[in-house]
């Protein structure tokens, strides 16, 4: 019968942000137009499900009669493996990496989400906004003010290729010939 026609390949496309609250700038993007409200509840289920999704699909497990456990992966490797077996308590230490530990918060916010920034992290009273610095010459200035260098510090130069004391390890890893039978320097340095 021959092969199957084939797609033509799909030409990339750039993400349109034209929605409201969808913006995307200088490689960041914020998409806050998505939102359950306390009369949807389809739309809630939607987003708890989102968050709340394990870390392998129940489905992709299988117990084995040998007793390791096989997991069979979404999409196979680019070397053709489709499936992974480990032992119970190897997938258990790989399970268990994933829980953070008590009292840390795993989702973190940014954006229109994100944390209170004007909260003291040492106090934790309220700071105020003194300034809204935007332009380098208004940035150099308010580091001078307050005592931080305003220049870009110097790179250091580059260091050279490691040196090694054993004239016998320098033969055999650069492949330099000894010159000269012993001393430092030759007849052919001038001074």
């Amino acid at each position: 019968m021959g092969e199957p026609p084939r797609a033509p390949p799909l030409e990339p496309q750039a993400l349109a942000y034209d929605k409201p609250l969808c913006v995307s700038l200088d490689g960041f993007t914020l998409h806050a137009a998505t939102r359950a409200g306390a009369l949807d509840p389809a739309g809630r289920e939607a987003l708890l499900r989102y968050v709340l999704r394990p870390p392998v699909a129940q489905g992709r497990v299988e117990q084995r009669s040998d007793g390791l456990v096989r997991i069979t992966l979404k999409k196979a490797h680019s070397d053709g493996t489709i499936a992974v077996d480990m032992d119970p308590l190897s997938l258990l230490r790989r399970l268990a990496t994933s829980v953070p530990p008590s009292r840390f918060h795993t989702v973190e916010y940014a954006g229109v989400l994100a944390v209170d920034v004007l909260a003291c992290p040492t106090c934790q009273g309220r700071m105020k906004l003194l300034a809204l610095v935007k332009g380098p010459p208004s940035i150099a200035r308010c580091l001078a003010t307050v005592g931080e260098a305003t220049e870009v510090p110097q790179r250091s130069p580059g260091r050279g290729p490691p040196y090694w004391k054993s004239r016998v390890l320098r033969r055999q890893v650069l492949g330099e010939e000894d010159e000269g039978g012993g001393g430092r320097g030759g007849a052919d340095e001038v001074a």
